[in-house]
């Protein structure tokens, strides 16, 4: 009985356009390369889900994969930089605990994207961010807003390669509004001397009652 899924397509199917998979012991599945067309279903054990793609994905096409296991899912990780579509909603992870997820902070839906996941993900503990994106004025941008969504479960935010861009802060300051029962927060900096002041910009926005680590 299969418990366990690793798929590299790099190295192991460098050819293949799709996969199917339907395995009702899996439980936990991993895909790292091109984006492919991927279809589970029958997993009804399935909780684990990453998927690490070179190339970027429609927030569509992510859902589309795992739409007969959202529902289930209790850790997400997506090592891939989202096209996010504003007008489609993003069905409900109603159990997820741990989500890692990609977000280009220097594209003007990069806040309208992490409040879809929060707003998805009603039992959600712990959030990795991992930015990307290049470092322009917020004026260029034009980061729209969301809309609040409260949420008394989520207690630490990991965020990765933290530069100071205003999407950055705009995506942290987004969830302390909104995690209201947030306990902490640790950050790595992107190149630790270029973003000292920014590291001390967000410092002082933290709220004392959230323990704030720089690694």
């Amino acid at each position: 009985m299969v418990s366990c899924i690793e798929v590299f397509r790099d190295t192991e199917l460098p050819h293949i356009e799709g996969i199917e998979i339907s395995s009702a012991n899996l439980v936990s599945f991993t895909y790292a390369g091109d984006w492919i067309r991927l279809f589970l279903w029958n997993v009804p054990r399935l909780a684990e889900v990453s998927l690490a793609c070179d190339s970027r994905a429609s927030t569509v096409a992510v859902f589309s994969t795992l739409h007969f296991c959202h529902s289930q899912l209790e850790v997400l990780t997506l090592k891939t930089s989202l096209i996010h579509k504003e007008n489609y909603t993003f069905p409900g992870l109603e159990i997820l605990q741990h989500l890692e997820v990609k977000i280009a902070t220097d594209e003007d839906c990069c806040l309208l994207q992490l409040a879809s996941f929060i707003k998805a993900s009603p039992e959600l503990q712990k959030l990795v961010l991992e930015l990307t994106g290049a470092v322009r004025p917020e004026h260029e941008i034009g980061i729209k807003e969301a809309a609040n969504c409260s949420r008394n479960s989520l207690r630490v935010v990991e965020v990765r390669d933290y530069c100071g861009r205003p999407g950055d802060l705009k995506l942290i300051m987004y969830l302390i509004k909104n995690a209201v029962k947030l306990e902490k927060i640790v950050v790595h900096p992107k190149e630790v001397r270029a973003v000292d002041f920014a590291m001390r910009q967000l410092k002082r926005l933290v709220p004392i009652h959230i323990n704030f680590v720089r690694l």
